[in-house]
């Protein structure tokens, strides 16, 4: 279940790479936040 999940979110990353591009500088954004 989670191997489908993740070829899923791939496909999706791959369809939609600006919209992956966002997510993970939102992520890493709140990872410095909670660093300090």
């Amino acid at each position: 279940a989670v191997s489908d999940f993740s070829s899923a979110v791939l496909t999706q990353a791959n369809k939609f790479p600006e919209i992956a591009h966002k997510i993970e500088k939102r992520d890493v954004e709140q990872a410095k936040r909670w660093e300090h």
